[in-house]
């Protein structure tokens, strides 16, 4: 499956632990076509090799898996799998996947939607989101930049799921002018560099990505109507993100933004309910007392109070 680790599965008469892990070393470099050879498998002796009929398994023009065949030799023969069987098996593996796939992309979305119905904080959306991304997609990083039009810059949030390396600490604001961000900005869509290495994107947009070992790269952008930021997926093997995977992607930050909104619609309404209770005190020592000192350490408690600092 294109979202988890290969899956090996070993089938017949005498299959021993020793003899699966010969097979998933045998397979472990694709096969070129339907092939026939004679092999020594743990267990036989080289006086009696078996055969071993090797035939890829492909749907929709990329390879699923690997059908292999033990028997013995002079008995088992290429002619015994019919030439159509290969790829009516792989098309059966690859929409079983797929259905999986959809179900599982269900489950996550809906756990989301259950989330944002009820009050949240965003590292939990942020938690959620990550843990739903790591069951569908295979990546080596991944991370949310939120933009802040007024400043020109972004601040990256790191997910648990795989963080970037060399990523700046929480609190850094990073210009978006030359980014790969600032290209999902202004054109609204999703942005995938399957090589940052032989990409021709401004060097400065991938480079911050290759100097940390990353390879490819895709950027999903979080919208409201506008533009305010990307979830970043990165991985360290160049061509390894999808049109699947960005798809996958693409259809849980619909989810996510909508939770980053109303997480941003109620910060804002608690600033304002902040700043309304500041100037009523302040207003209420103003009128209560003449002594200057004591209005002017009201007034300074309550700007605290709304500039969250000491």
């Amino acid at each position: 499956p294109q979202d988890q680790a290969p899956i090996v599965v070993a089938r017949g008469s005498g299959t021993s632990p020793p003899l699966r892990r010969w097979l998933t070393d045998v397979t472990a470099a694709p096969a070129r076509g339907t092939r026939l050879t004679r092999v020594v498998p743990p267990g036989a002796s080289r006086s009696r090799p078996a055969a071993l009929l090797r035939a890829p398994l492909d749907a929709r023009g990329r390879r699923v898996g690997e059908l292999a065949l033990l028997g013995p030799a002079g008995r088992l023969r290429a002619s015994a799998l019919p030439a159509s069987f290969p790829g009516e098996l792989g098309a059966a593996i690859d929409r079983r996947c797929d259905l999986e796939r959809l179900e599982r992309r269900g489950e996550v979305v809906n756990r989301l939607m259950v989330l944002l119905s009820s009050p949240h904080t965003l590292d939990t959306v942020f938690a959620t989101f990550a843990e739903g991304i790591g069951q569908l997609v295979r990546f080596d990083a991944i991370s949310i930049a939120l933009l802040e039009a007024e400043r020109g810059a972004f601040e990256s949030f790191d997910l648990a799921a795989g963080a970037l390396r060399g990523s700046p600490p929480p609190g850094t604001w990073t210009p978006l002018e030359g980014t790969l961000l600032e290209r999902v900005v202004s054109t609204g869509a999703a942005v995938r560099i399957d090589d940052l290495e032989r990409d021709e994107s401004p060097e400065i947009g991938r480079r911050v990505f290759v100097d940390r070992g990353y390879r490819a790269v895709t950027l999903v952008p979080l919208s409201s109507g506008t533009v305010f930021g990307a979830v970043v997926v990165a991985s360290t093997r160049p061509g390894a993100l999808q049109d699947a995977d960005l798809e996958v992607v693409a259809g849980l930050t619909r989810p996510l933004a909508l939770g980053i909104e109303r997480w941003r619609l109620a910060e804002e309404s608690r600033r304002r309910a902040r700043e309304t209770h500041a100037l009523l005190e302040a207003g209420r020592a103003v009128t209560a007392s003449l002594d200057v000192n004591r209005t002017i350490r009201v007034v300074l408690e309550e700007a605290r109070g709304v500039l969250g600092v000491d």
